[in-house]
Parts: structure tokens; sequence; C-alpha cells
């Protein structure tokens, strides 16, 4: 658990890169937060971002893979998913932005 910008507490799962998994975290209210995988140690980039908007943000992406089954890892952060996550970064004291969070 970590206490949110709006003093609430949020269950999360960290993981070292960015994942979603349905069967274990979809429709639960869980938070993921991981790095990006390909930053420099010390300083790398940190997400914190609800996991049923990741995942519907992979599943558009990914659905249609052969393997897709609910579940999806990123062995880094791509072009396309860091601009995704720009709202999500946790770096020097700003915001995660979410449609799910009440600012």
């Amino acid at each position: 658990m970590v206490r949110a910008p709006d003093g609430e507490l949020r269950p999360v799962q960290m993981k070292a890169r960015p994942m979603i998994d349905w069967s274990r975290y979809g429709g639960h209210q869980v938070w993921m937060l991981f790095p990006d995988p390909a930053g420099e140690i010390p300083g790398r980039i940190w997400f914190l971002i609800e996991h049923d908007e990741l995942l519907a943000w992979m599943k558009e992406r990914h659905a249609a893979a052969p393997g897709w089954n609910g579940t999806w890892s990123d062995p880094h952060v791509g072009v396309d998913l860091a601009r995704f996550l720009q709202p999500f970064v946790l770096n020097r004291g700003s915001r995660p932005k979410s449609t799910t969070l009440a600012s």
C-alpha cells in the first residue's frame, strides 16, 4: 500500500517492468508501480498507474497477438508507451494523473 497525493491508501503491486495480468489484478483497483527498465541506475523514471487503465491501453495494442490471454509485459518502455505513461511519471514530487483518481 502507498499513500496517494490525495491522502488515500492505494493497493500497489511493484514490478520491474510494465506488465498487466487480468487474472491477478484486474477489477481490484490495484495500482502498478514500475521503473523504465532501460533507465540509468540511479535515476530511472518510475510510473504509478491503475492496473486496469494500463490493461486497456495494452489490450488495444496487443489483444490480437497470438499469445494474448489477459497478461502482457514489456521488457522496455517504447516510444508509444512512454507517451501514454507521461501523466503517470513519479519524479521529484510530481503527481500522477489518472482518470480514476479524484484531483
